[in-house]
């Protein structure tokens, strides 16, 4: 009875993305034409700005950033985020949020660790860690311009709320691990 359940719950996910992908509505093309644009300015300026030499380099303390930065991401996607749908959808929130993250992490530390064999599997585990949970603002800011059912919109803005908990708590066991390792393994 529970396998059914699973399975139909697994069938309707995927339905639901199928409507989804349908119902994408084309934006107007003078709006596509402006996003360009401002990806190609923004592109283009950075690019000038790293090959310009002799540039001060902004030091800051990575504590600081975590600090000031990250909540206020977090509290705008959270004002935005329906808690009595979250609370429905928990646990398929959590299995991404979690799960999706050591998965991401794993396949990351193991991709680093085929490209530069030297390196100790902590440290590549803690790449891993870095670029492992993807971005909250990001998705929503996409999730916003498509037509998709609210199920799927919850279910990934609220893992996009928690995977950053999930992606730290992942890092720090890895830099522990470096840590650790730190007197044999690296120099």
């Amino acid at each position: 009875m529970r396998n059914e359940e699973s399975v139909g719950r697994a069938s309707q996910l995927v339905v639901e993305a199928g409507q989804a992908l349908e119902a994408l509505e084309p934006r107007p093309k003078a709006r596509v034409r402006a996003e360009a644009e401002e990806f190609d300015v923004l592109v283009i300026g950075g690019g000038v700005l790293g090959f310009i030499p002799k540039l001060p380099q902004l030091e800051f303390d990575p504590e600081l950033i975590l600090v000031l930065v990250l909540p206020p991401i977090l509290y705008q996607a959270a004002l935005l985020t329906s808690w009595r749908d979250f609370k429905v959808n928990i646990r398929p929130i959590g299995l991404l949020a979690i799960g999706l993250v050591i998965a991401t992490t794993l396949a990351v530390g193991a991709a680093f660790k085929l490209l530069v064999p030297d390196c100790p599997w902590a440290v590549a585990f803690v790449l891993g860690a870095i670029v492992s949970p993807p971005d909250a603002v990001a998705a929503t800011a996409i999730l916003s311009r498509l037509n998709i059912p609210r199920r799927v919109v919850t279910i990934l803005e609220g893992e996009s709320l928690v995977n950053d908990a999930s992606g730290l708590v992942i890092y720090k066991f890895a830099v522990a691990a470096v840590i650790v390792r730190a007197p044999s393994r690296i120099t």
